[in-house]
């Protein structure tokens, strides 16, 4: 069992033999991730620090550079971090607030990480490819694995509304997924990996222990003393309707030139 509170996870790096002036850096880089964690929950009803502090605890169980165990523990923060400012994903202010806790090596790591595809051609690719890749690219194919055993350990994927979707993924990509790591030099890692879908193949799961909540991606739930800023959360709500309905926007916005262009020839033509 990978630990899940930072309690736990501090222990751990103890064991694993990392030095004090390392456990210190990962705790720096702890006290970052729980501020932008707050109120933070995956689409299992998990919350999301303990997403966090469990990919840092498998990587440091492989004994991967302090770098890499502390990117695990930041690996999300850019795109559900909240920092708080109205847009999501990566920016430079929001780099610079990183890199001043973890500083520039680790703080590359995570930002790759967070333009880093994973997907059916992705996995397709790597198994192809894997030993042709630099040794950053295949630090970011393990924060990715590493990343998927914690959703899949303990089944969690399956408390989620989509969770059919995922768990076929997982059956579908298992073999590729496998020896992707093993071809990485992580064969603890891939027999973890192995043995958890195999426990979402043959579990009995209740139905009624999946999440109500719709949301497939992490969403936040406040305390209700606590409320965003108006200005906030108009411009965070607005960027949401305008990511979900792209086409309708292009429309729109096409709608308004022809109507603009329609003005201006009307008024050039009662100025002649």
């Amino acid at each position: 069992m990978f630990a899940q509170t930072s309690i736990q996870l501090y222990r751990q790096i103890i064991e694993e033999g990392y030095s004090s002036k390392e456990l210190k850096y990962i705790h720096d880089a702890y006290q970052l991730a729980k501020v932008l964690s707050s109120g933070q929950l995956r689409p299992s009803g998990k919350s999301n620090i303990d997403h966090l502090v469990g990919t840092a605890s498998i990587l440091s169980s492989l004994r991967v550079p302090v770098e890499i165990v502390t990117a695990g523990l930041l690996h999300s923060i850019y795109n559900y971090g909240d920092f708080g400012f109205w847009y999501e994903g990566i920016s430079d202010k929001k780099r610079r607030i990183v890199q001043k806790v973890v500083g520039h090596e680790t703080e590359e790591y995570i930002a790759r990480y967070t333009g880093f595809k994973w997907g059916h051609q992705t996995i397709n690719t790597l198994y192809e490819d894997i030993d042709k890749l630099n040794e950053i690219d295949r630090t970011l194919i393990l924060l990715r694995l590493v990343n998927l055993l914690d959703d899949i350990q303990e089944n969690e994927i399956l408390y989620c509304s989509n969770a059919e979707d995922r768990k076929n993924f997982c059956l579908e990509f298992r073999k590729k997924i496998i020896s992707i790591a093993e071809r990485l030099g992580y064969p603890d890692l891939a027999s973890n990996i192995a043995e958890s879908i195999q426990m979402l193949e043959e579990v009995d799961f209740p139905e009624f222990l999946r999440e109500s909540n719709k949301s497939i991606r992490l969403y936040s739930i406040p305390p209700k003393s606590y409320r965003r800023k108006v200005w906030v959360a108009i411009a965070q709500e607005s960027s949401r309707i305008i990511i979900l309905n792209k086409s309708f926007v292009k429309k729109l916005i096409k709608f308004i030139h022809t109507k603009l262009y329609r003005v201006k020839v009307a008024t050039l033509r009662l100025t002649k």
